[in-house]
């Protein structure tokens, strides 16, 4: 019989176990929806201390929201990241969640306000480049996030921290690591949702004619079904690919398939053939994330060359448009916050070594230097506009394009003749 979630006040890998393969039982289900609120007294501390920082963070992103009229917006990528819990939770029992103070059922609240405070904080960030092409502006921001959460998935599910647990039987991806000892998938899926939320919420806001529960609809809804179809294709390419250099199939055998019952057995079939192979593919997760990161990065940095290259006279405006001194704070002041408190919590309370606390250190300072640059590139490097328009960096590149200066191992176009007119009127006022 599967066993409640609401049974277990640890995240501990022996609830998956007890659950179906794929989906759950009615009962389950019931329970895995059913709100409460537990009595602090039965909540550790420093998950306590985790939920207070996360609400905090989520209100400074919230007032932003509101005063830019984004709240749906905001409340969109809260259910994207809700939906998506619900699939590795619910659906295929990758992870599970602890009992914090206030729980939405399965999914305790503080972790459906994460994904709006890092996916809106780092979709701000990207915004300030001026990128007019959707894809590319959706591609910086899960640039930026990634860099945000691998340190979180790392330390997360450590044996003295238990803010989340891993199905280590899970047959769908492999989920242990000796570099990031975080899951590569999640980290993967981070990106992928990163990408769809930001994707959905430049068109909710450039929809200035679109409802609040519309555009919410298209962030949550919408998001959820980008990140599914376009997210995890390069994953599942990948995979195949892996697959069909081993000559083994990633489907089901059709004298298999010839035997199936029912669309439920259809579907144990499929999962069983395709989990199969994304564990034993020749190509890894940590190989597929380390190419997407790096194309996502070629095809910012290409939209962003290819916009000053062609004078586009929109760029600089839109930067502007998007830049301003609070959305410049609250893009530095939120990741700094939130690196302090993970790297408190590695440091405070992931003091068992026998699962490389020092590791985790290292990997959370690597990845909270990174992140801080990029955020203070990317808001404080556009400080200038406030006071001296001319020495923003934008602005110096677009100057550089004008001037026929080489940008990107190309010579931009020369500058156009000046009109017969101009020069007659210039040789007349001589005389």
């Amino acid at each position: 019989m599967a066993t409640r979630l609401s049974e277990y006040a640890l995240a501990t890998p022996t609830w998956f176990p007890t659950q179906p393969q794929f989906g759950c039982t009615p009962d389950t289900l019931r329970d895995a929806l059913t709100p409460r609120v537990t009595p602090l007294a039965r909540v550790r501390a420093h998950m306590l201390m985790q939920e207070a920082v996360w609400y905090a963070l989520a209100a400074a992103t919230l007032a932003r929201a509101a005063r830019r009229r984004e709240v749906a917006i905001w409340l969109g990528l809260a259910l994207l990241g809700a939906a998506l819990e619900a699939v590795g939770v619910l659906l295929t029992h990758e992870h599970m969640h602890p009992r914090y103070a206030v729980m939405l059922g399965f999914l305790p609240l503080k972790e459906a306000l994460w994904y709006p405070f890092t996916i809106y904080t780092s979709w701000v960030a990207a915004s300030f480049v001026g990128l007019r092409d959707p894809v590319a502006e959706a591609l910086l921001t899960a640039l930026v996030q990634t860099v945000n959460v691998v340190q979180y998935e790392s330390v997360a599910y450590r044996v003295g921290v238990q803010y989340v647990s891993f199905n280590p039987n899970f047959p769908l991806a492999n989920v242990n690591d000796q570099i990031t000892k975080a899951p590569w998938i999640n980290i993967y899926a981070n990106w992928a949702i990163a990408f769809a939320g930001a994707y959905c919420a430049r068109a909710a806001a450039d929809s200035p004619r679109a409802g609040a529960v519309e555009k919410a609809a298209v962030v949550g809804l919408l998001g959820l079904v980008l990140f599914c179809v376009v997210g995890m294709a390069p994953l599942n390419a990948f995979k195949a690919l892996g697959c069909a250099l081993e000559h083994a199939s990633p489907l089901p055998a059709l004298r298999d398939m010839e035997r199936v019952q029912s669309a439920g057995e259809a579907a144990r079939l499929f999962v069983d053939a395709y989990g199969s192979c994304a564990r034993r593919s020749a190509v890894t997760e940590s190989q597929v994330v380390a190419f997407v990161l790096l194309a996502s990065g070629a095809y910012v940095a290409f939209a962003l060359r290819s916009s000053l290259l062609s004078r586009d006279p929109d760029h600089l405006s839109r930067t502007r448009a998007r830049w301003s001194v609070p959305d410049a704070t609250l893009v530095v002041s939120v990741p700094t916050v939130y690196h302090l408190f993970i790297g408190m919590i590695a440091l405070v309370v992931d003091h068992d070594g026998g699962v490389g606390a020092g590791q985790s250190l290292m990997l959370w300072l690597t990845c909270a230097v990174t992140s801080t640059a990029v955020s203070l590139f990317l808001s404080l490097g556009l400080f200038s506009w406030s006071s001296s328009p001319r020495s923003s960096f934008v602005t110096t590149m677009h100057a550089m394009a004008e001037r026929g200066v080489v940008v990107g191992g190309e010579a931009a176009a020369a500058p156009e003749p000046i009109p017969a007119a101009s020069a007659d009127g210039k040789a007349k006022k001589e005389q």
